[in-house]
């Protein structure tokens, strides 16, 4: 097994939109990155005693999305095809759902240790 590839390979994601194959093509988000969305995504403010997600919480998913996303490709039957200048034709509901099933490509399991 190549280590490098199988930590800093290209992830794609794939999401069926209005019944149409998107493929999206997501590099690994640097250092950097990865912290100004956590960042981000934690801005939030108390108010009257309820938690309040800021603007720049809601919006870092898809601030991450337009950073690491190279390329989108669909597919519907017809072959393949390049989505010229994706970051603004990609609605946000759709790169929203995109940044969640890649940030779900983690899964943990829970080992029991046995103790005295």
């Amino acid at each position: 097994m190549n280590l490098d590839d199988l930590f800093s390979k290209e992830q794609i994601v794939l999401a069926k939109y209005n019944g149409v194959d998107t493929f999206h093509h997501l590099r690994q988000p640097t250092s950097e990155e990865d912290l100004e969305f956590r960042r981000k995504s934690a801005n939030v403010k108390v108010k009257n005693r309820e938690i309040q997600t800021s603007d720049a919480a809601l919006k870092a998913p898809l601030n991450l999305y337009d950073q690491i996303c190279q390329r989108v490709i669909v597919e519907n039957g017809a072959g393949p095809q390049e989505v010229p200048d994706f970051k603004s034709k990609i609605p946000n509901d759709l790169k929203l759902a995109v940044i969640n099933a890649y940030q779900a490509r983690v899964e943990i399991e829970q080992q029991e240790t046995q103790g005295n």
